[in-house]
């Protein structure tokens, strides 16, 4: 059974829609907890990531996959800078900030290069995990 990546990546970006606006509703409620504010830039951030990667038949390809993967670990890092806020704890601007610049670079030095598409997808799993991590501390 082949994974058609198109359909995976819509899907993915609907549920990041649907999570992004119930956060911001919760945030409209109860703005007074921090890290809130970050979540909701943070789903919203990975939807207009997956819809970046979604529109690669009418974006220039390499455009489409930097900004989208882009948009896609800032909106983790956003995530993780909301959590870091809600349970008071340090910043962690390596990972809030050096995943997004590395994974910038990395992904166009790859697209440049003509790499295949499952060392992007490596790439921004690996990145996805790290951030995964870091929040589960």
């Amino acid at each position: 059974m082949d994974l058609d990546i198109p359909t995976l990546s819509v899907v993915t970006s609907i549920n990041s829609l649907i999570s992004a606006t119930s956060i911001g509703m919760l945030w409209l409620v109860h703005g007074r907890y921090p890290g809130v504010g970050h979540w909701t830039a943070g789903a919203f951030s990975v939807f207009a990531g997956g819809v970046i990667i979604v529109a690669r038949s009418v974006l220039p390809e390499l455009v489409s996959l930097v900004a989208g993967n882009i948009l896609i670990i800032a909106g983790y890092g956003l995530v993780l800078r909301g959590l870091n806020l809600f349970t008071r704890q340090p910043r962690q601007p390596f990972l809030e900030i050096g995943t997004v610049i590395t994974i910038g670079a990395a992904q166009t030095g790859i697209g440049l290069s003509g790499a295949p598409l499952a060392v992007r997808i490596v790439l921004l799993s690996t990145f996805c995990a790290v951030l995964a991590a870091a929040m589960a501390q």
